[in-house]
């Protein structure tokens, strides 16, 4: 069983030293990046134009984020999609119209809200250079300190371990 803790510990601190995707990412064929005020004040925010549905935003953006710089690692991405989006001018930025919310994470490490706005009606059409847009997109990269993973991961090794001795005790006290 040391043996299990001392390999998850190791597995655990390799994938939080392994470093970060790089950002900005690449925007979606045939997308256009936008330069309105409010999308270039943070180098942590990117915003485009788009005629890619959610679907395919996500999945772009998703097969993206999974990789690492490092070697093309692939690293754990969950799909948290339940934020609701009135919710993005707290994720995001202030004064943003948005029809869909939706974050990537890498789990104790960085994440990625991707916020899409699809206009229903004719009088807030998307036109940019005389070309109409189905999608506006916002996303935002929230970093993570390399430090502070592993600290976390150092105080998860400690707890597993901790909890593995107690058991071990209590098992033995029991016998």
């Amino acid at each position: 069983m040391k043996f299990s803790v001392t390999a998850i510990t190791l597995l655990l601190s390799i994938y939080l030293l392994i470093p970060s995707p790089e950002f900005p990412l690449a925007l979606p064929p045939e997308s256009l990046a936008s330069d309105e005020p409010g999308d270039i004040k943070s180098p942590l925010v990117k915003a485009y134009f788009t005629d890619l549905s959610r679907e395919q935003i996500l999945a772009f953006h998703s097969q993206q984020f999974q990789r690492s710089q490092f070697i093309n690692i692939k690293l754990p991405t969950l799909r948290l999609d339940d934020y609701p989006p009135e919710e993005t001018s707290l994720r995001i930025t202030d004064q943003i119209k948005s029809s869909f919310l939706e974050e990537l994470v890498h789990p104790l490490r960085e994440s990625l809200f991707i916020s899409g706005w699809e206009p229903k009606e004719d009088k807030d059409a998307i036109i940019v250079n005389n070309r109409r847009y189905k999608n506006k997109v916002t996303i935002k990269y929230y970093p993570s300190n390399t430090m502070a993973r592993l600290m976390i991961g150092v105080g998860i090794a400690i707890s597993i371990s901790t909890i593995y001795t107690t058991g071990l005790n209590l098992f033995k006290s029991d016998s």
